[in-house]
């Protein structure tokens, strides 16, 4: 293969009765085209917009019988101006938002027996839905729609598409899986050929788990601090309830903002309001238990005038038991004093061994708490993560 040393007249020759406005193929046959898209990098993905850029080498190959001037083997090669003067197929992107073509790369070459081999370096910017529901484990569709814009395809044909792709890495995805589909679109012209190049992308999601799931679990196991406090000392159980709920609602603004804003519940929105509600039961835990506390010590203490009674009654059953056994009065003194000492002796011991068992009321919830609200919370940590990733 070599290019031609008269090019200048060639083309000149060739381009004497050439008219650019009509396709090859004029007559009524289908113009078959050939296309290559050589991928080199997907990047500023941003899903607010649900948008991303692909920059890529796009070559499309069709045959111009009247651009022929030999054989297979020789060769011309046109840029710039020139390419004004030829025919080239109307191929766009149909869901592309910005679609940038570097007029210096436009090159074509121009086969001796009508072979036209057109490149060209293009930065598209293009639309595709995504779904956030698992986000962000989630897994991600970039697609690029390919079609005529004026052609159908009783007048242009893709026959045969090939896509490759340099690198499948980008900052927040890896590339899992490239396809390609042939299909027809109908449009009020008649019916076009659809060619759509989709790349299945999986989010990484190390970042996230620095960023949202290990401090916002780290604030829910702080919370727990609580049940090893003394349940009366509320204002230490209340300070770090509190500044765990502060926290974890400063983490939930600060992550909301770099997260897409959809109308559904997100999987790291689920975790989030998981691991609030669990700090949040831990509050509630404390002020139960310190209400508990504060009914038990109030139900421990007796009122003045139940106390009296007692008291008088207690005269008189030892007054009745002293006069019934005694024979003396100073006797009697002595066992009045002995059988008083006896009675405050036991309504003590009754007192504390009823305070003893509220107390120990409050410690069986806080032991209770110990145990049910970690293995809660790692339940539901483990079934998280195998429902979203499996």
């Amino acid at each position: 293969m070599f290019e031609a040393t008269n090019s200048s007249d060639i083309l000149k020759d060739l381009l004497k009765n050439y008219r650019k406005n009509l396709r090859p193929g004029n007559a009524g046959d289908t113009l078959n085209v050939s296309m290559n898209l050589g991928v080199l990098s997907i990047s500023n993905i941003e899903e607010e917009n649900m948008e991303y850029t692909m920059h890529m080498y796009m070559r499309q190959i069709w045959n111009d019988p009247r651009l022929a001037f030999g054989n297979g083997s020789s060769r011309l090669i046109l840029q710039h101006e020139v390419l004004d003067s030829l025919w080239l197929p109307d191929t766009y992107f149909e869901n592309a938002v910005r679609t940038s073509v570097q007029q210096e790369t436009r090159t074509v070459v121009l086969f001796g027996d009508g072979l036209i081999y057109y490149s060209q370096w293009v930065t598209v910017t293009a639309t595709t839905m995504m779904d956030f529901r698992t986000y962000p484990m989630d897994e991600q569709v970039f697609k690029l729609d390919i079609l005529s814009y004026a052609h159908v395809n009783t007048q242009i044909h893709y026959r045969r598409i090939d896509v490759e792709l340099s690198n499948n890495e980008t900052t927040k995805f890896m590339i899992v899986n490239q396809s390609i589909e042939s299909t027809t679109k109908e449009l009020f012209l008649g019916c076009f050929d659809l060619v759509t190049v989709k790349f299945t992308a999986k989010r990484r999601a190390g970042y996230y788990v620095i960023r949202i799931y290990f401090p916002s679990t780290l604030c829910t196991v702080v919370s727990w601090m609580a049940f090893w406090m003394d349940c009366r000392n509320i204002g230490d159980r209340g300070t770090v309830g509190i500044t765990s709920l502060l926290t974890q609602l400063f983490l939930v603004g600060n992550i909301n903002e770099a997260m897409p804003h959809v109308s559904y519940i997100k999987a790291a929105d689920l975790f989030l309001i998981v691991s609030f509600a669990f700090t949040f039961t831990t509050l509630l835990e404390s002020l139960i238990v310190y209400s508990t506390a504060l009914r038990g010590k109030s139900a421990n203490k007796l009122s003045p005038h139940k106390e009296k009674e007692n008291e008088t009654d207690l005269q008189i059953c030892e007054v009745n038991q002293d006069e019934m056994a005694c024979p003396n009065d100073a006797d009697k003194k002595n066992v009045n004093r002995i059988s008083k000492l006896h009675q405050l002796t036991r309504r003590k011991v009754y007192v504390m061994g009823a305070s003893e068992k509220k107390l120990s009321m409050e410690a069986w919830i806080d032991q209770v708490a110990r145990v049910l609200f970690p293995l809660g919370y790692t339940a539901f940590i483990v079934s998280y993560f195998l429902i979203h990733i499996l």
